[in-house]
């Protein structure tokens, strides 16, 4: 056998989410080097785990999706995100329907986060905390003029109850 002997500083990516309740979905991590595309392992939230030092981009798998560019991972030190700990939307609608959920930000744009489900009159869906909207259909109607939106909050930890 041969040994083959080389240096590899390592360092750990610590991935926390913030305050002391459960999640009731477990969160991923798309670790990336920085600038490549190319998925270089998906790790779990409250997991540590080692990576060869340099930066490394993430994309973590929450509603609405958190986007980390050049993280630095440095040789023996750990390098620790933490995420707001995501709130429940409770969504009951009164019928089957089309709709989709949409985060506000500070200027005002409304950026889509995810389609809701239109086989189920009842949902719970993990937000990341934020001020939210969600625009409507039933299907029975087939005119757009019958979409209505709704504003809405969501807290850490907490469950937001929204009747359409």
């Amino acid at each position: 056998h041969n040994v083959i002997e080389f240096v590899a500083p390592l360092g750990y990516l610590d991935l926390k989410i913030a305050g002391t309740g459960k999640v009731s979905q477990e969160i991923n991590c798309i670790v990336r080097k920085q600038n490549d595309m190319n998925t270089l392992t998906v790790q779990g939230f409250t997991e540590s785990q080692k990576y060869i030092v340099g930066k490394y981009d993430l994309e973590i798998l929450c509603l609405p999706r958190i986007y980390m560019e050049a993280v630095e991972i440095k040789q023996s030190y750990h390098s620790k995100i933490e995420i707001p700990m995501p709130g429940i939307l409770d969504l009951n609608t009164p019928m089957n329907g089309y709709g989709a959920i949409f985060v506000t930000g500070e200027n005002g744009e409304m950026k889509w986060v995810c389609n809701i489900r239109d086989d189920l009159k009842k949902q719970f869906i993990n937000l990341q905390p934020g001020k939210y909207k969600i625009v409507y259909r039933n299907k029975k109607s087939d005119k757009t003029l019958y979409s209505f939106e709704k504003s809405f909050v969501i807290t850490s930890n907490q469950s937001t109850v929204l009747s359409l």
